[in-house]
């Protein structure tokens, strides 16, 4: 009996007591050693708050990650928006170039008619002109009989 209540005392101090493997349930008996069961929670615990510990980490850092992305997102809209804005613009002058490009071409054909006019012209006053030196040539000459 002595050495039932030595083992008793030692048991969580000096040694664990733990159940034979293949023992049957004793609704009455008290597992008297949780040592283990500490051990292996304080260890999930250990594990546990180094998992929470990369997480409150990772979680920082996509944090500053989608700022920066919320940042770069803003960024690229104003850039998009003064882009578009650059392309109404560039497409307005093409139009009023194009337009312009249109009255010239009108202007440069009238006038092209305009002087292939004046050319006939001179060339049927320069005519009229050669007619009227011929005959003032006619005139002029003395008559020789």
């Amino acid at each position: 009996m002595g050495a039932c209540v030595e083992l008793s005392v030692g048991v969580g101090k000096t040694f664990e007591a733990i159940k034979a493997p293949g023992a049957p349930d004793c609704l009455t008996e008290v597992d008297v050693s949780f040592t283990s069961k500490i051990e292996q929670l304080e260890q999930s615990l250990a594990l546990l708050e180094q998992d929470h510990i990369h997480v409150v980490e990772e979680c920082e850092r996509l944090k500053v990650q989608a700022t920066e992305n919320g940042q770069l997102r803003v960024s690229a809209e104003n850039e998009l928006a003064a882009k578009k804005a650059e392309l109404e613009s560039a497409h307005s002058v093409i139009q009023d170039l194009r337009r312009e490009r249109q009255v010239a071409s009108e202007l440069s054909e009238r006038l092209q008619q305009q002087r292939d006019i004046c050319v006939q012209e001179m060339k049927e006053i320069s005519r009229l002109f050669d007619n009227v030196r011929s005959r003032l040539c006619t005139v002029a000459e003395p008559a020789t009989v």
